[in-house]
């Protein structure tokens, strides 16, 4: 989420086929996009879609009132490993204290 050229069409179809496929889930990954210092592309003039945060925020809560687990980030091992996601991850789903 938040990939450069994204746009608001292209988050909401990938909501749209959650929502179509919700019964074969159990569990989506999900990566915000997050530029690494000193890369190509952080020396570029160009930038990170700046709402990726509100839109796994949404994407988040959309899950969860359908029954789909969200992991984010490193979390994907953690459900690989343990069949858990961090704590009450809807309400601090970015895992900060």
């Amino acid at each position: 989420m938040g990939a450069p050229g994204e746009t608001e069409d292209d988050f909401e179809r990938t909501v749209q086929f959650i929502l179509d496929h919700a019964r074969f889930l159990d569990v989506i990954n999900a990566y915000p996009f997050i530029t690494t210092p000193g890369s190509d592309f952080s020396m570029s003039k160009n930038g990170p879609n700046t709402i990726a945060l509100m839109r796994l925020r949404k994407l988040i809560n959309i899950c969860g009132d359908i029954g789909v687990k969200v992991c984010v980030g490193t979390q994907c091992a953690e459900y690989v490993l343990f069949k858990k996601v961090y704590p009450n991850h809807h309400l601090n789903p970015f895992g900060f204290e």
